[in-house]
């Protein structure tokens, strides 16, 4: 092949993945305005306004594990030139949303339109940085908005976009506005809920499982640092819009996700849609000290379960929770129910042994469950060995007694 034909070919195969144009319709909607001040290099500003749900505030409480007001939150995302949180990544656009209260509340038709627990408009704004001189004004912007909200929402943000942007504040010589920020990380509670039925907790894949939305047009997130690179070496910003559009739709669907999440925290009974959603909960809920809520998940989730593996865990997050509420008699029906349904395996019987003779001090009772377990392991046969002890001690030698 001739090196006319070679790049003939490489421009055929590049063109299949361009997909700039139909997001840049998307984008070319948004209003577009200069970020206050003299100075041309300062950032572009993308604002706009929509309808989101918001959150429940009791169940957004248990996914953070304090209170938090997702109200007065403020959701963060950006876009970079790298997956490094080093000084060589640099945040090109920094996307951030922001519930705030409607001037005028609509009447008539568009009133009946309105999603029910809407807290009013989320405003959304992203900072697209013309090149790195503009990154100084972009975090001073970024700063005064966090300063002002109650805490922070992203999805993997923990683990990436701010330690990035705290890497950013200290090149740039600037106080980081997220010490001492509550931070509610979306991705955590995301797999937690939802990765037994999906084989990918990417946000793009929550859209589609979990809201019911299928994007349509999006740019692939591994092509956004070339964008941005080729727009600093050619100045043309066409190939940007896709990206300030992904962006957009990153944010966006934080609240929506996150309202999702809060409701069936808050209303686990009404709102999971299987055994290991119910699981999922009734943990956060045990491990925010709520044992009543815990205790009730996993109780619908061991009566519904279908699937083996979730019946297991279920069974196994009751007998936990009962345990530490100190319930000897549900405990032992517990785990008889567990070697009922599991009875090639040793663990209901060995729990169940465990129960006897701990809690309700019936060595027999102990001896005859753990002698039931099918699988003879070196465990078993100490705790049998320690068991038939208990029951027969071995008799003490006269002359050894009258020693």
């Amino acid at each position: 092949m001739s090196g006319r034909e070679l790049i003939d070919n490489l421009k055929r195969r590049i063109a299949r993945f361009d997909t700039s144009a139909a997001p840049a319709r998307a984008a070319s909607r948004l209003r577009v305005a200069e970020l206050p001040g003299a100075r041309d290099e300062r950032p572009v500003r993308f604002h706009t306004r929509l309808r989101v749900e918001s959150s429940d505030v009791a169940g957004t409480a248990v996914l953070a594990g304090a209170a938090f007001d997702s109200r007065r939150a403020l959701y963060l995302d950006t876009e970079t030139t790298g997956l490094s949180t080093t000084a060589g990544t640099l945040p090109f656009l920094i996307g951030y949303a922001w519930f705030e209260a409607a001037s005028a509340r609509p009447t008539g038709r568009a009133a009946s339109a309105q999603p029910t627990g809407c807290a009013g408009e989320l405003c959304v704004e992203q900072l697209l940085m013309r090149g790195p001189e503009d990154e100084r004004a972009a975090l001073e912007r970024l700063a005064d908005r966090v300063r002002s909200c109650s805490g922070l929402v992203t999805f993997n943000g923990r683990s990436f976009d701010v330690p990035l942007l705290e890497v950013r504040y200290v090149l740039s010589r600037l106080r980081s506005p997220f010490a001492e920020l509550p931070h509610l990380d979306l991705l955590a509670p995301s797999r937690r809920l939802f990765g037994s039925r999906m084989s990918s907790c990417r946000l793009v894949a929550l859209e589609e499982g979990v809201l019911g939305e299928r994007r349509e047009g999006d740019i692939g997130g591994h092509l956004i640092p070339g964008l941005y690179n080729e727009y600093l070496r050619s100045g043309d910003a066409s190939g940007l819009a896709g990206v300030v559009d992904h962006n957009r739709r990153d944010i966006v669907s934080m609240p929506r996700l996150l309202a999702v999440l809060a409701r069936k925290v808050a209303r686990p009974l009404e709102e999971a849609e299987d055994a290991y959603e119910l699981i999922a909960v009734g943990r956060m809920h045990l491990g925010g000290g709520d044992a009543d809520t815990g205790l009730r998940c996993f109780e619908r989730a061991a009566r519904i379960a279908t699937l083996p593996r979730a019946r297991r865990l279920a069974l196994v997050a009751l007998a936990h929770a009962l345990r530490r509420r100190g319930d000897v008699e549900a405990l032992a029906g517990v785990w008889e129910r567990y070697a009922r349904d599991f009875p090639g395996e040793n663990l209901g019987y060995v729990e169940l042994a465990k129960v006897h003779e701990h809690r309700r001090r019936d060595p027999a009772a102990a001896l005859k469950a753990a002698a039931a377990a099918p699988e003879t392991t070196e465990s078993l046969l100490r705790r049998l060995r320690r068991l038939r002890a208990r029951i027969a001690p071995t008799p003490v030698p006269r002359a050894a007694a009258t020693a």
